[in-house]
């Protein structure tokens, strides 16, 4: 079974809503939480900035039957337990693929205006999707480069991530170029493995960020 990393756990324990987070859970045994920790520096996607640690939960998954708690519940529910949670910004319902797309197109111009990462489409049993802006793509110059475009480069948000995590899991060799980057190099190349993608050849330059941020 996967533990969370000692501070975040320590974090959580610390806070002043976990005794009522800790009786609610011991009281009900059939759900699990979702929420998401945020470090402090620049998140993933460099859009946004901590100072601190953050906490905010975002789902409530019934362990039987295994499907998920509907939205609106698990808003009255963070509400109930008075824990951070990231609210829903709208709801309705979709009768149409041609409306699903609209409604896709909106909320990727909204977050780009609104300069946030995007928002989480759910449903009320299990289907949950990120909805992202659209980056500009590189076009192809030469053949060279569109026999290139053919394997997409590794997102900048998944680099940055799994660079956080290392830096995270080996606090005492990130600080050291030489024995961060042989821990980078292999879990990027890992990742970009399941992503079917390219690893960025400028791994440095991402390292460096994550270390001065």
């Amino acid at each position: 079974m996967e533990t969370a990393h000692v501070k975040f756990s320590n974090y959580i324990k610390s806070c002043d809503w976990f005794p009522d987070l800790e009786k609610y859970l011991d009281y009900h045994r059939d759900i699990v939480i979702y929420g998401e920790i945020c470090v402090p520096g620049k998140s993933p996607s460099r859009i946004t900035s901590y100072k601190n640690y953050d906490f905010k939960a975002f789902d409530i998954l019934y362990r039987i039957p295994d499907q998920f708690m509907k939205p609106q519940f698990a808003e009255n529910t963070f509400k109930e337990i008075n824990i951070p949670y990231i609210p829903i910004e709208k709801s309705g319902i979709v009768n149409s693929l041609s409306e699903l797309t609209t409604l896709i197109n909106d909320l990727k111009t909204e977050a780009t205006q609104k300069n946030i990462e995007g928002y989480v489409l759910k449903t009320d049993l299990l289907t949950r999707c990120k909805i992202k802006p659209d980056k500009p793509q590189k076009i192809p110059t030469n053949k060279a480069d569109q026999t290139n475009t053919l394997i997409p480069d590794l997102p900048d948000e998944e680099v940055y991530s799994t660079i956080t995590r290392i830096r995270d899991e080996h606090p005492g060799h990130f600080s050291n170029i030489k024995t961060a980057m042989p821990l980078i190099g292999k879990a990027v190349a890992e990742e970009a493995k399941k992503h079917q993608a390219r690893p960025p050849k400028n791994l440095v330059s991402y390292y460096l960020t994550i270390l001065n941020s």
